[in-house]
């Protein structure tokens, strides 16, 4: 194997691929990248078993072949490199390669290509999305799944995706609060898509797609158990999550009584500021819906308390709730519309708050008693 190449574009697409690769672990392999030079091209594979990253870009090739090299060690050498210099690369004998560039040599040992797992091939029926429709589920969902599974709480480490020939539906939880959009389904569907997506592949497809200029759509396949995604010329794989999902949808489909408009930014700097004295670990703010005003207030025992209010259209009796600050903030911070809707019903029901323009996605959070509570099994 021997090719030439710009070191900007190779440490580009080393970068895509070993965001997977596992530093430590028992299997050496998985630190390691499959580089491999074929056509006018290269290919470089990340893999940690469930979940795996391709990338390519263009090459002079003089041989083709493949190796596996550091993902670490390639990322370093690259980084050190002068910027749009040309490296040329080529494989000797006992996988060992030399890098070159100007007058810069390094050595380099590899391991076997026999040994690196598997990836699987883009091939099969082909499914698209949106790159936009794809992006905003995931920022969205994203925030309430957690990273680790909840056991106690019935919270998979995923997001439950399912689509139609009518509707795309994303659903995540951690236990705490949950979250629910739904968009355009795919027309020609003939069998419903039901899967959960883990955390981890969320967050590196997101990356993608937000480094994806000038690509508007998102190309994916079923497999047995996995599902593989093609985005421009990065494919990325990830095995799907072979747990229940919690019942939730009839929290979705419970509607509240009270409907406040709220301006947004306002609601989120009134939170932001009596959260400086709530204690750390629960974040807890006290919410009271009374007359026209909606007061806000943390106490701190032993530093101090803070409240605020905003004025709201609401005539009805009063009611005081318990919520996590935090969580409210974090849905905030990620609408964009000038205001939101605060559902509420009464001091043990849960929270909903939405976009006002948009009934597509919503956000339930659970009154702070009601953390422990258990979820049913979807």
């Amino acid at each position: 194997m021997e090719f030439r190449i710009n070191r900007d574009e190779f440490l580009k697409v080393v970068n895509i691929a070993q965001s997977v690769a596992i530093v430590k672990g028992s299997m050496p392999i998985l630190s390691h990248l499959l580089l491999e030079a074929r056509g006018d091209r290269i290919f470089l594979f990340g893999s940690d078993l469930d979940l795996g990253i391709k990338g390519e870009t263009e090459a002079q090739i003089q041989a083709e072949g493949s190796i596996c090299l550091s993902a670490k060690m390639l990322t370093d050498i690259l980084r050190e490199l002068p910027a749009e210099s040309e490296v040329h690369l080529s494989l000797e004998e006992n996988n060992q390669v030399t890098i070159l560039c100007n007058k810069i040599r390094f050595h380099l040992v590899g391991l076997p290509v026999e040994d690196f797992p598997p990836f699987p091939v883009f091939e099969g029926e082909i499914f698209t999305l949106p790159k936009e429709v794809l992006q905003d589920m995931i920022v969205k969902i994203g925030l309430t799944v957690p990273a680790v599974e909840q056991k106690h709480l019935g919270a998979p480490n995923g997001a439950l995706i399912e689509i139609t020939e009518e509707l795309t539906e994303m659903l995540g939880t951690d236990g705490h609060r949950l979250s629910y959009i739904k968009k355009p389904g795919i027309k020609g569907l003939k069998e419903k898509i039901k899967a959960i997506l883990p955390k981890k592949f969320m967050v590196e497809l997101k990356k993608i797609l937000d480094d994806a200029s000038g690509i508007d759509q998102v190309s994916f396949i079923l497999l047995e158990n996995k599902m593989l995604f093609k985005i421009g010329s990065i494919e990325i794989f990830t095995c799907l999550l072979e747990k229940r999902f919690p019942n939730i949808r009839q929290r979705i489909i419970k509607e509240n009584d009270k409907i406040l408009l709220i301006n947004r930014m306002a609601f989120r700097q009134a939170v932001r500021r009596v959260s400086i004295f709530t204690e750390e670990k629960e974040r807890f703010i006290m919410v009271k819906l009374e007359g026209g005003v909606l007061h806000l207030s943390s106490q701190n025992l032993g530093i101090g308390d803070a409240q605020d209010q905003l004025p709201v259209d609401y005539q009805g009796e009063t009611l005081e709730i318990g919520f996590n600050s935090n969580f409210i903030l974090d849905v905030l911070t990620i609408l964009g519309g000038e205001s939101v809707v605060l559902e509420l019903s009464d001091h043990e029901s849960h929270g909903v708050i939405r976009d006002a323009q948009n009934r597509d996605y919503l956000y339930i959070i659970m009154p702070v008693k009601l953390y422990e509570e258990e979820y049913d099994e979807y």
